[in-house]
């Protein structure tokens, strides 16, 4: 995955995501027939200052995992769960190698 750097923002409003008449959920990438990019954060907990409520000065790297696409679940018995368990898996992985080195 490639890595970029992130920084505090003010928030977007809500938007549709996904093509179609606006009934589709936010976020719902299987009816939308796009990706799922999984994201995953890593030294959050550092910056948050443990017990002491502050956010200090420390680096946090973002990865941009693998996308998932959802029509390579559609012939599963349970497809959102298996999704789930993909991007679970991505993350996982990220965060373990950023931890354990």
């Amino acid at each position: 995955g490639d890595r970029v750097a992130a920084a505090p923002a003010r928030p977007s409003p809500p938007r549709r995501v996904g093509p179609g008449d606006g009934n589709r959920r936010r976020g719902d990438a299987r009816a939308a027939g796009v990706p799922l990019v999984p994201v995953a954060v890593a030294g959050t907990d550092e910056a948050m200052g443990r017990g002491t409520g502050r956010i200090g000065r420390y680096p946090i790297t973002v990865e941009i995992c693998e996308p998932i696409h959802p029509a390579d679940f559609e012939d599963h018995l349970d497809p959102l769960g298996e999704m789930t368990e993909a991007w679970r898996r991505r993350i996982d992985a990220v965060l373990r190698s950023h931890y354990e080195g």
